[in-house]
């Protein structure tokens, strides 16, 4: 999945960013009208609405809200707008919620799961039995057990060995996923270190050298699950979201995202998802699920 691997953001003329993966292929940045329309395709083509579900944190949620606003042009996300208006009714931050967006034909959704354990195992679980499969899954988790092993007092040398160890523990129930949904795997993204300096901040933890001290476990499992042709594993591991928060730094608080990061990664979860769709020759959209012959960057 060329998206997913390394790139980097190449500033515009006008001020204005994309992003490019290495593969040297391009993302294609769609407009509200232009992504709804392709999932609406891609909803007839597969007789099914595509169904993303986000799992993990806050910054897991963030990037489901950032779908929302790139299919509806709604913004519920007060992390990275300071005049988002949310009902906190409706809007649920740390419970699972989501809907069928009509105007989109799709399903968006959010567990909030900040660690691992037993009731994110049986969720994906679930998810392998349930009759209503998810098209896409991303996930990631990981900035909760940072700021607890500091307020611990243990060492995050420590702590990372029993998370890579309950990564490792959920792999098998993600691998049988894997047989009918995609899975990516979030890095814990990079924050602005200065903001977490002062020895009375409660997340102290939180620096990039902890963050990359995580990626490192996930990615060390990943990579025990190779096969010998090297063929990738049964979890995608988003390579240029790491990148995209270091090279774009523009979240108020230093460890949510900001908008323009945001808008970069949820553009690649909907060319990725759109790319789903292969127009033939005769001007009709077929459902291409291993994306055979894909002429987009996510192939």
């Amino acid at each position: 999945m060329n998206l997913f691997v390394s790139g980097s953001a190449n500033w515009m003329k006008d001020a204005t960013t994309v992003w490019k993966p290495d593969a040297g292929c391009d993302i294609r940045y769609r407009s509200l009208n232009e992504s709804v329309e392709c999932l609406r395709k891609l909803e007839r083509a597969s007789w099914d609405a595509p169904y993303i579900i986000f799992i993990g944190d806050s910054r897991l949620r963030q990037l489901r809200d950032g779908v929302i606003t790139e299919l509806t042009g709604d913004d519920y996300d007060f992390k990275a707008n300071l005049e988002a208006l949310i009902d906190p009714t409706n809007y649920k931050k740390h419970a699972a919620s989501g809907t069928y967006f009509q105007s989109a034909g799709t399903h968006l959704w959010f567990e909030w799961y900040p660690y691992f354990g037993e009731g994110l195992t049986n969720l994906v679980r679930n998810l392998t039995r349930s009759p209503f499969k998810p098209t896409l899954v991303v996930m990631g988790v990981g900035i909760w057990l940072i700021r607890d092993c500091h307020r611990a007092k243990k060492s995050q040398e420590e702590c990372v060995q029993k998370y890579q160890k309950d990564f490792e523990s959920l792999y098998p129930f993600l691998e049988e996923l894997s047989t009918t949904s995609t899975i990516i795997w979030v890095p814990q993204m990079a924050v602005r270190d200065r903001k977490f300096e002062n020895e009375n901040n409660i997340n102290v933890g939180f620096n990039n050298k902890n963050m990359k001290l995580y990626n490192d476990a996930i990615l060390k499992v990943l990579s025990s699950k190779e096969t010998e042709n090297g063929e990738s594993t049964a979890v995608t591991y988003w390579h240029s979201a790491w990148q995209a928060s270091i090279q774009i730094d523009d979240g108020f608080d230093g460890l949510h995202m900001g908008g323009t990061i945001k808008h970069h990664l949820t553009q690649m979860l909907i060319d990725w998802t759109c790319g789903l769709l292969l127009p033939n020759t005769h001007g009709y959209d077929i459902f291409n699920p291993f994306k055979w012959n894909s002429k987009y960057c996510c192939e």
